[in-house]
């Protein structure tokens, strides 16, 4: 996740951590409305690359539009 935030130009360690913590989140807790893992038939640098769009987007961040 690093690296991928450095290739984005994403600098900002309290963004970072947002970003973690939706990533940890989805991975402990994500069900979907099937009751079924969300990492089932995944790669997780889906949720990786995923977690950093939304958050990113929430945040108005600028670097949500190089992704």
């Amino acid at each position: 996740m690093e690296e991928l935030c450095s290739q984005l130009h994403i600098d900002d360690e309290e963004l970072k951590h947002k970003i973690w913590t939706c990533f940890e989140y989805s991975i402990t807790h994500g069900l979907d409305n099937d009751g079924e893992h969300i990492m089932k038939d995944r790669h997780v640098d889906q949720l990786i690359m995923s977690s950093v769009y939304i958050i990113c987007k929430v945040a108005n961040s600028p670097q949500y539009e190089k992704t």
